[in-house]
């Protein structure tokens, strides 16, 4: 099925245009993040410093690779498309920037798994047996892309006969010929088991770090004697750490299932193609924006510089620490307290 629209939007002049004009916000934003985790984390957030500027590297660098080094022009349904960006200008092949692309988005929904599992780590599991498994772990899912990646590029068509299959077998502007397009691959189950395989499980980490969370949390409310603002400050946390990790996550994965109901019906609609990865090319922004606004250190920041001021999950009165009294409580019950003033 087709959607033939060639209009400005679909050309990929508008494409061009549109990632320079994300890159000129996203930049600046990026880079407030970068000093604010670098300069702005309390000595009392120190145990997900790292974990936070690892996350935030991986986001960046995926709107970067978006929006500035490949500028990507897909025509789903086919496995195909051209690069406009950095990379193309200064000759780096086209097949090398489809592998870098795949890399980059893999390892970025991975830091986002690490801060749920170094929050996990910190909370609950620092006297369990995951904290000797913990590392290996992280270290698998850092070789995961790479090496589940690779298996894309064994069998890349000829180019000439690829592009040739394309003219008859699907409605494309014309002119969209004239530019050096790609063919990954003709038959999709392979480019789709990929993806497939890695988003599955990724998903299945994210639910199972979440779940681990919430139940962890529920039960530590009924067998410890916490106070109420002790227990408000636990639902804070955990909303935190769920909306810093959904949020960047959902742009990603939205635009994913559009990809695959466009590749499984057949479909092409080149307008659709262009706004799925504009989208997903906003990830590492909606994730800085988050970040900033629901830690409190990092929001105080904010207030401080722009005058904003954002109320979300706020506690009691806004005071710079744990009160003295929580935070003895806290650790009676083997609770940092640190980790939970970045939401209080």
């Amino acid at each position: 099925m087709t959607n033939l629209s060639i209009s400005y939007i679909s050309t990929p002049d508008f494409v061009v245009r549109c990632y320079h004009i994300l890159s000129c916000f996203e930049i600046p934003i990026h880079l407030l993040g970068a000093y604010v985790i670098l300069f702005e984390t309390p000595v009392s957030m120190k145990s997900v410093k790292w974990n936070f500027m690892n996350a935030h590297f991986w986001s960046v660098l995926l709107d970067w690779t978006i929006s500035i080094l490949t500028v990507p022009y897909l025509l789903l349904p086919a496995m195909a498309g051209l690069s406009m960006g950095l990379l193309t200008s200064i000759g780096v092949p086209i097949r090398f920037h489809t592998y870098i692309f795949d890399c980059v988005i893999a390892t970025a929904f991975t830091s986002l798994i690490g801060i749920a599992e170094n929050r996990l780590y910190i909370l609950f599991m620092r006297f369990h047996w995951w904290r000797k498994v913990r590392i290996p772990f992280l270290i698998l899912h850092y070789l995961f892309p790479p090496l589940c990646f690779v298996f894309l590029f064994f069998n890349i068509p000829n180019q000439k006969t690829a592009i040739e299959t394309l003219k008859k077998t699907m409605q494309i502007d014309p002119l969209i010929f004239e530019y050096e397009l790609f063919v990954l691959a003709e038959d999709f189950r392979v480019v789709l088991t990929c993806y497939t395989i890695f988003f599955t499980v990724y998903t299945l980490e994210f639910m199972i770090f979440a779940c681990l969370l919430v139940i962890n949390l529920e039960k530590m409310t009924k067998d410890t004697k916490l106070s109420q603002r002790t227990m408000e400050m636990q639902k804070n946390l955990l909303k935190a750490v769920m909306i810093q990790i959904f949020t960047p996550y959902i742009l990603v994965a939205l635009p994913l299932f559009y990809v695959g109901f466009s590749v499984v019906l057949d479909y092409y609609n080149q307008i659709l193609n262009n706004i799925c990865f504009m989208i997903v090319s906003l990830h590492g922004l909606a994730s800085t924006i988050v970040m900033l606004m629901i830690h409190k250190p990092y929001r105080q920041f904010c207030q401080k510089v722009f005058c904003l001021k954002f109320k979300m999950f706020s506690v009691g009165n806004g005071e710079n620490s744990v009160n003295p009294g929580i935070a003895k409580e806290l650790e009676l019950n083997n609770i940092p307290a640190a980790d939970l003033d970045s939401v209080e």
